[in-house]
């Protein structure tokens, strides 16, 4: 289920691949601090989905609604690097999974399976969820 409200919990692993970047904000996206933030086929930061066309680029640092705004009348702050912990969603993500790509459910979960894009590459998988690398452009995964 996609976040309703900012998530304190999605923390950052320590990571050589860090950055923190500002994205322009589709037209009445509400993006939630701790959500995976996606670019969608205009270039825009949207809350991360499963949608052909989308490039996942991280975390949102900051909430950033642009519910009644036009595209990029508001930016958001993205970092890209290694955080979770991710819900896991349909097929189980276990240890024997990690360093292998996963996808993107919504902005706060994750799968093992990729339908349309993928969110990064499996770090670690703990009790608590999943930590993925999302290094952005989508070509460094």
């Amino acid at each position: 289920m996609a976040l309703s409200e900012n998530s304190t919990t999605i923390v950052e692993k320590q990571s050589p691949y860090s950055m923190r970047q500002d994205f322009p904000v589709a037209a009445g996206a509400h993006l939630y601090q701790g959500a995976i933030v996606c670019i969608d086929a205009d270039g825009f930061a949207v809350a991360g989905a499963d949608t052909a066309g989308f490039i996942v680029i991280g975390k949102c640092e900051v909430e950033s609604d642009n519910s009644s705004g036009a595209d990029g009348d508001i930016n958001v702050t993205v970092f890209a690097g290694i955080f979770g912990p991710y819900t896991n969603t349909g097929t189980t993500i276990a240890q024997t999974n990690v360093g292998t790509i996963c996808g993107i459910v919504d902005d706060e979960a994750v799968t093992l399976a990729v339908t349309n894009i993928a969110a990064g590459r499996i770090y670690e998988v703990t009790s608590d969820g999943v930590f993925v690398a999302m290094i952005y452009p989508a070509s460094s995964l």
